[in-house]
């Protein structure tokens, strides 16, 4: 609670300070309470040592709060900020307390920015970086940006530090430091349609040497009535330990019909391409309450387990202006470890302004090979109260 309070504290110092410099200072933020039960997410492993199921069932809470600091000076140059505090499992409070770590309180992110005039801006900090949800969505980097903007189109360039190497004398003799260059252009044309590219070259001079290109293509735009959109992704081979350099993509369509509202989406990975975890449905892919550990794995998605294919479709029906509801139906092969289909959906209810309600629910049918190691089907279900503020 000390840490909590000092973080506020100094939150508020900061606000104080820049106010004496005739800065405008906001805060605001999300915070959310979690309750969910989930079946068979093992998928059927069993621990070596005792003989039993690693975790069959499991109806846990978990809960967060953050809250996001912008400042902005006379001048027009920025700061933006947001701290987690006590984003954890709740477990009697030795987690929800301490983290294992000495802290309840973490800052997610916190950056400059100063516009240089001429539609350019210059940033740096630790950034959140997003480029496509398909591609590398919500990730952080420690990194300097510069942001050129005009009407119709945006070009970013990147350096990003993924490793500085202070502790180890071998590598630290030769500088030998993992670095990346981004490039991204967002371009706008006529009638809604736009494109957006981006590419990265990671630098890697350790001993691992995992250096390569990686980069992603995505369109899209309204074709009469459907809303199409769709994207192409490549991973060099050294990037992913691979043999082969690995490839992704999908096309979507989406059919808007007043209350109700009709995606299909169908795509592939391949040879170490994995869909960033943020990409999805609930159960397959999209980072959701319930979403099962094989297709959530170290911030990626579809494509973590084995080589993919999909093809899945969500329905969206608004019942009323505080009630909206969503189902999801996907069949998903994934190479040599098996098949499944996934049956979900979700309730949406606006309590009241800034707090919504929400419940998830869903299956995921396995049918696994016969040399894979599991074949349980995971159930899950989640209740959600989240604030926005």
């Amino acid at each position: 609670m000390k840490k909590v309070i000092a973080a506020a504290a100094g939150l508020m110092l900061a606000g104080a300070l820049v106010g004496t410099a005739s800065a405008a200072v906001t805060f605001g933020g999300d915070a959310r309470v979690r309750t969910y039960y989930q079946e068979n997410y093992d998928l059927g492993a069993i621990d070596p040592e005792t003989g039993l199921r690693v975790n069959e069932n499991d109806n846990t809470w978990s809960s967060r709060v953050r809250i996001v600091a912008r400042a902005e000076s006379k001048g027009g140059a920025y700061a933006r900020a947001r701290i987690r505090i006590a984003d954890t499992t709740w477990d009697g409070t030795a987690l929800t307390r301490d983290r294992g770590a000495g802290t309840n309180a973490y800052w997610d992110y916190a950056y400059i920015g100063v516009p240089l005039g001429a539609g350019f801006t210059i940033e740096g900090g630790l950034m959140p970086t997003n480029l496509t949800k398909f591609f590398y969505w919500d990730n952080r980097e420690d990194q300097l940006v510069v942001k050129w903007g005009g009407d119709m189109t945006t070009v970013q360039l990147w350096y990003a530090k993924r490793v500085e190497f202070t502790g180890d004398p071998v590598e630290e003799a030769d500088d030998n430091d993992v670095d990346a260059w981004f490039l991204a252009v967002d371009q706008k044309f006529a009638g809604d349609f736009g494109l957006f590219a981006a590419g990265a070259y990671v630098d890697d001079q350790t001993a691992a040497d995992a250096s390569g290109f990686t980069g992603t293509i995505q369109v899209g735009g309204p074709a009469g009535p459907v809303a199409l959109e769709a994207a192409l992704a490549y991973v060099e081979s050294d990037l992913t330990g691979n043999a082969d350099d690995g490839y992704g993509g999908y096309i979507q369509g989406g059919f808007d019909l007043g209350v109700v509202n009709l995606t299909v989406n169908a795509g592939w990975v391949q040879d170490g391409f994995a869909a960033d975890n943020d990409f999805g449905f609930i159960m397959i892919g999209g980072a959701s309450s319930i979403t099962p550990g094989i297709f959530d794995t170290g911030g990626k998605g579809v494509g973590a387990l084995a080589d993919t294919t999909w093809i899945g479709g969500t329905v969206g029906f608004k019942v009323s202006e505080a009630l909206s509801l969503k189902g999801n139906l996907v069949y998903a092969d994934l190479d040599t470890w098996g098949t499944g289909y996934e049956v979900s959906g979700s309730l949406s209810y606006v309590i009241s302004d800034g707090a919504v309600f929400t419940w998830d629910i869903g299956y995921l049918g396995l049918d696994a090979d016969d040399d894979a190691t599991y074949d349980d089907s995971p159930f899950g279900t989640a209740l959600t109260v989240e604030i926005s503020y």
